[in-house]
């Protein structure tokens, strides 16, 4: 790959970019790979390697992405033991593995609970770091979810914090935010009454989507069709609930409307870095 070894030697890429780039020449072949290089020039590593993984996902075919997702289904366990040698007083030790599809939705549903748990030691405004750790906050949520009934009551869950899954209409493809493949086996089994299915359609100005001054925040409409566009922070590319809604083209103390079209999704580093440029002040 003589242009991404002279970009790398010229400094227009990093080492970073450098490996992904190999790594996708692996998966399809150097020539393939060599296309992406002018992208890597102009985006930062970790973004260019989440939005490297659609242009991969292109390239799979879905029996490819299937076998894999089978053979993570094959070596999927759990093992529980006790530290030492004592099973009344020890520590219980928990060591897991999960296939990519079933990890996330596990991640998802664990992420909303310890955001609510933050909340409830007092979040931004408090000090939840003098009540417990997040690791703390991320083994009481799992023990939660173990020990409560069945069937327990909804706990106000996030839109950020849901397991988002983009699925072509035209292509009857589906992928992950990240753009890594979705297996069709894992979205055959999604049980229908615990999975809500929202479609977004991104013509027209619909209602929702677009309020104009009558809210200085983006409303709960406006987060799912957010998520599904942008993907996460499109600066960074950091998860959805790490993000927030930013006043893109018009900022809201000059006039901006809280339209779809003129937000986009930012960490909280980002949102604030956007706001303390010139053009922003």
């Amino acid at each position: 790959m003589p242009a991404a070894a002279e970009s790398l030697a010229a400094g227009t890429i990093t080492v970073d970019h450098a490996e992904r780039l190999a790594t996708l020449a692996e998966h399809t072949s150097p020539a393939d790979a060599t296309e992406l290089v002018p992208h890597a020039q102009q985006t930062p590593a970790d973004l260019f390697r989440k939005k490297s993984n659609r242009w991969l996902t292109g390239r799979r075919s879905s029996g490819q992405v299937e076998e894999a997702h089978q053979r993570q289904r094959a070596e999927r366990e759990l093992s529980i033991w006790f530290e030492g040698n004592d099973d009344e007083n020890g520590a219980l030790l928990i060591h897991g593995r999960v296939d990519n599809a079933t990890g996330r939705a596990f991640v998802s549903a664990l992420q909303a609970r310890v955001d609510q748990l933050w909340r409830d030691d007092g979040g931004r405004d408090g000090a939840p770091k003098e009540v417990r750790s997040p690791t703390q906050r991320r083994i009481d949520a799992l023990a939660e979810f173990v020990t409560s009934p069945a069937g327990d009551a909804d706990r106000g869950v996030s839109v950020r914090t849901l397991l988002h899954i983009i699925l072509s209409a035209e292509t009857g493809e589906a992928e992950f935010l990240d753009g890594q493949p979705l297996p069709q086996s894992f979205l055959r089994d999604l049980d229908p009454w615990r999975t809500d299915v929202v479609g977004h359609v991104f013509d027209g100005n619909g209602k929702p989507l677009w309020t104009g001054r009558r809210h200085r925040l983006a409303t709960i409409h406006q987060w799912p069709a957010l998520i599904a566009r942008d993907r996460g922070g499109t600066d960074c590319g950091a998860g959805p609930s790490f993000t927030q809604a930013h006043h893109c083209e018009v900022e809201w103390k000059e006039g901006g409307p809280t339209d779809i079209d003129n937000l986009e999704l930012k960490c909280h580093t980002d949102h604030g870095l956007a706001h303390r440029r010139p053009e922003a002040a």
